[in-house]
């Protein structure tokens, strides 16, 4: 009979190395023989897998904000309140796209933005047209904002003929019309990598000309008013702000840009043909309301136009010139011929040709008028307020003499007090 007692001892005793209760160095031997790396190669490194590409690149934002959007109202003409959303400019390798979505980032709709879907500006709506048709609105809650939406457009679009005006103006500003002294402030708008980069110029102070321009954008400013704000492309975006207009006072006046010589001066009227036409006179009512206005401010009497007639040729043409070309006439003429030149001096303003040879002095112009009237009201208002100043410092004299006598003796009074609180400490 086998017993397994034996087989077990037989077994240790033909591998005693292998016994578990054997020492320690025996054990850990064995255990370095079965997980050593017999080969003498050296380790390998391990190479990252190659990230996958892909032929879309990944889109980036140029722009976004917070906006009320706006729907077309079937029941009326007007637009209806769609709700709180947002909208951003989205940029890929070869196209831009206009985002609208909701406050859930839930998409209304995509306009690729181009010349062909144009946007149009009634501050502060923005309107634009999908390519489905539908019509949207937006408002901005900042300005800002809106300026850096119309200058994205404006940059991608290159558009020269897209005109956005931010602000109108002054309601009661006269509208800008050449030969008017303007000063503009600009602001260029510019990228910079995929940020917008704003650069405020200095003031451009110059006269509105069509014949000669210094910048580019001079021609955007036609029509404008004071306080008016007009977004441009002219190889950048420029935003234009109208801060000061100086009109011109009439046709007369030399222009300060060079551009044309005056026709017509006062300092030299020999020059200037003999009689004008009727034209002529209602061309010049410009200054005549001026001057009524101006005297109208002094509290004078408003003058008709028969009677500025009649002022004007008494203060610029003496008496005695007017009067002796006729006295001359009548004493080697009989009288019929007498009868006959009284409607020739009739007819001198209707026919000019007629009395261009004859020595007359021409007839007065209104700027002539309006400059030595204008002048005399400046030396009037000048003594008015001479004799103001004058009158005020005699009622004010004895005002300031009464104040000074009551500081000295407020000062005396102090003293006084000063003196007996001294007095009372001492005792």
């Amino acid at each position: 009979m086998i017993s397994f007692d034996d087989d077990l001892s037989d077994f240790r005793r033909e591998d005693p190395s292998e016994d578990i209760c054997g020492p320690p160095s025996s054990s850990s031997s064995k255990l370095a023989s079965l997980f050593e790396d017999d080969s003498a190669a050296a380790p390998v490194e391990s190479k990252p897998a190659p990230k996958p590409t892909s032929s879309h690149p990944r889109p980036s934002t140029l722009f976004s904000s917070v906006v009320h959007i706006f729907v077309p109202d079937p029941t009326t003409t007007g637009y209806s309140s769609f709700g709180r959303g947002g909208v951003a400019l989205i940029s890929t390798k070869d196209t831009k796209t206009l985002l609208l979505y909701t406050a859930t980032k839930s998409v209304l709709t995509q306009l690729p933005l181009s010349s062909s879907f144009p946007l149009s500006l009634a501050h502060p709506y923005l309107y634009f047209t999908a390519v489905d048709g539908k019509k949207w609105s937006i408002v901005f809650d900042d300005d800002e904002q809106l300026r850096k939406m119309l200058a994205w457009y404006l940059l991608i679009t290159q558009s020269s003929t897209t005109v956005f005006d931010l602000t109108a103006g002054v309601s009661s500003a006269p509208v800008i019309d050449e030969g008017d002294a303007l000063l503009i402030g600009v602001a260029v708008y510019s990228v910079d990598g995929l940020t917008l980069k704003i650069t405020e110029e200095p003031d451009v102070k110059l006269r509105l000309s069509s014949k000669k321009h210094k910048h580019e954008w001079e021609k955007h400013l036609l029509g404008l008013k004071k306080g008016s704000l007009r977004m441009i492309y002219s190889t950048t975006v420029i935003l234009l702000t109208v801060k000061k207009v100086r009109q011109r006072e009439s046709d007369s006046e030399p222009r300060t840009d060079g551009s044309e010589p005056p026709k017509d001066t006062v300092p030299e009227p020999v020059q200037e043909p003999v009689v004008e036409p009727i034209s002529t006179v209602e061309e010049s009512i410009t200054p005549e309301s001026t001057v009524l206005q101006r005297m109208a401010k002094l509290g004078k009497p408003m003058l008709g136009l028969a009677d500025l007639t009649t002022v004007s040729s008494a203060i610029i043409d003496p008496p005695p010139t007017v009067s002796s070309p006729p006295e001359e006439e009548e004493d080697p003429s009989p009288p019929a011929p007498i009868e006959s030149t009284v409607p020739q001096e009739s007819t001198t303003l209707i026919d000019p040709p007629a009395t261009v040879s004859q020595p007359t002095v021409p007839p007065p112009s209104y700027a002539d008028f309006h400059r030595v009237v204008g002048l005399e009201m400046d030396r009037l208002q000048i003594r008015l307020e001479s004799s103001f100043s004058r009158m005020l410092q005699e009622s004010l004299g004895p005002i300031r003499d009464q104040i000074s006598r009551l500081e000295q003796r407020q000062e005396e009074i102090l003293q006084k007090v000063q003196t007996s609180s001294s007095d009372k400490t001492e005792l």
